[in-house]
Parts: structure tokens; sequence; C-alpha cells
């Protein structure tokens, strides 16, 4: 199984962005975790999905999750971590995936409505870096 996944932004100086990450999709032994290495360019990113437990029919299924990417979000170019939440199926299909893009405007209900769940998945995401990890094992002093 594979992704496509598209993004594609104006950017204030007017400038068109668009990147296309592929990739395959891996599932741990349990069929609990997503896996999706994607490429572009020589730049990697790592998305974590936990797979929620099957159920039958079409019923919509929430994935929460990480992923791992190089950003710059201190003015500095390095790894990211950000929230990932997931809703689906997508019954709407379309030929184009440009089609499925959109701008989610801040004070609208779908917005919110997002802004509430990624919430909920940073509140109870567990990131444990070493100098956490020593921190906790009381070895150093931040």
């Amino acid at each position: 199984m594979a992704f496509h996944e598209l993004h594609y932004y104006d950017s204030e100086s007017g400038v068109r962005e668009e990147i296309h990450y592929r990739g395959d999709v891996y599932l741990n032994q349990e069929r609990s975790i997503l896996s999706m290495p994607a490429y572009f360019e020589g730049q990697v990113r790592l998305t974590l999905l936990h797979m929620p437990e099957r159920r039958g029919g079409r019923e919509r299924r929430k994935m929460r999750g990480a992923l791992l990417a190089f950003g710059i979000p201190k003015g500095y170019w390095q790894p990211t971590i950000s929230s990932v939440y997931v809703e689906g199926p997508i019954d709407d299909k379309r030929a184009n995936p440009r089609e499925l893009c959109r701008t989610i405007w801040a004070r609208s209900e779908e917005y919110q409505a997002l802004s509430s769940e990624l919430a909920h998945t940073e509140e109870h995401a567990t990131i444990n870096v070493p100098l956490m990890w020593f921190k906790a094992q009381g070895k150093t002093t931040v």
C-alpha cells in the first residue's frame, strides 16, 4: 500500500509552493500503528498514526499521531514534531487531489472542531527526549 500527500499554498509574497510527498504505508504486527515515511527532494518525513480498533461498515474513524520532520520553528532549520489528526474515510471521490485541498478559516466551526482534536492529541502525547529523560531521572538540572 502507498500514499500520496499533497501540500500547496500561496505565500504572503504571492509565490505558489506545491510539495508532493510519496511513500509506502507500513503496519506493525498488531495492526495498531501506521508508519508512513515520505520522501521529497532528499527530505524525509515520518508520520506515525495509531489505528483504532476495526469496526464494521463505513463508520468514520479518527486517528491521532505525530509527524517528525524538519522545519524552522524558532528561526533555525531543525527537527520538529507536530501532532497529527486524521478523520476518514473521505466519501467524496475526485480525480484530482487538489480539489480536496482547501483553507480552513479560523472563524469556522470546522476550525474549532479540528483545533479541539489537535489540542486533545497534544495533551495526550508524550515526547521523551534524552534531556527530559535525564531530568526525570534526577541526573541533571536544566
